[in-house]
C-alpha cells in the first residue's frame, strides 16, 4: 500500500513539475533517440512520455558495470568542445535529463537547465547543448533497471560544464 501511495505522489509531483516548467519557464523540451542512426533533428518530448519513468527501483540501471559515475567517465570521453561555441567564447552548464528504458536503450532525452552563456556577447548558445545532447544520444546499451524483478524505465540525469 506504502509504495503504490509513493508511486502516486511521484506521478502526480512529475505532472505537477512538468506542468510548472511549461507554464512558468516557457522552455520547450526537446528529445533524441539513440536509436536513431541517422540522427534526427531534436523533438519534443510530450508530457505523457515521461510520467511512467521510475526514479527509484530495486535494483538501479548499470553502464558497463557501474552506474552514472561510469557513465560519466564515458561521456567526459566524448564530449567535444564545438569549435563555434569557443569561437563565440561560449562556456557554462548542460544537465541532460534521460531514460534508460527497459530494453538498456537511453531515450527521452530532454535538456533540463542550460547556463551556456556567450562571454563575448552576454548571448545563449545552442551548440553545447546539441553537444550534450549528442554525447548522451549516443550511450551503449545500459542493465535496465528493475523494479519487483522486471525491467522498467528509469531517469537519470548528467551535468557538463564547458570552461574555456
Amino acid at each position: 500500500m506504502d509504495s503504490s501511495i509513493n508511486m502516486t505522489r511521484n506521478r502526480f509531483l512529475k505532472k505537477a513539475i512538468v506542468v510548472l516548467l511549461i507554464i512558468v519557464v516557457g522552455v520547450p523540451a526537446f528529445a533524441m533517440s539513440d536509436r536513431l542512426a541517422n540522427r534526427e533533428p531534436l523533438q519534443a518530448v510530450a508530457i505523457e512520455d515521461t510520467l511512467d519513468v521510475f526514479i527509484k527501483v530495486d535494483q538501479e540501471p548499470r553502464f558497463e558495470g557501474g552506474g552514472i559515475e561510469k557513465f560519466r567517465q564515458w561521456a567526459i570521453m566524448r564530449i567535444k568542445f564545438p569549435r563555434e561555441a569557443i569561437d563565440k567564447g561560449v562556456e557554462g552548464g548542460v544537465t541532460v535529463q534521460f531514460v534508460v528504458e527497459p530494453d538498456g536503450l537511453v531515450g527521452r532525452l530532454v535538456p533540463r537547465s542550460n547556463t551556456c552563456i556567450s562571454t563575448k556577447t552576454g548571448e545563449t548558445d545552442q551548440s553545447l547543448i546539441n553537444e550534450a545532447m549528442r554525447v548522451v544520444a549516443e550511450s551503449p546499451k545500459w542493465e535496465p533497471g528493475r523494479q519487483a524483478g522486471a525491467a522498467v524505465p528509469v531517469l537519470r540525469y548528467i551535468q557538463f560544464e564547458f570552461k574555456q
